[in-house]
């Protein structure tokens, strides 16, 4: 869900909150590394 999120706000130009959301998804992530690498550069987005 996080990873979703933080791409519609990417594409919304809301870097601000999509770096929120991968950084939450990123926090609450247990052993998915494919999802890991996605919200890891979601999360450095500028």
């Amino acid at each position: 869900m996080a990873l979703v999120l933080a791409r519609m706000r990417k594409v919304e130009g809301k870097l601000a909150e999509s770096r929120g959301f991968a950084e939450c998804g990123l926090a609450h992530l247990e052993t998915a590394t494919a999802l890991r690498v996605k919200l890891e550069q979601l999360s450095k987005v500028a």
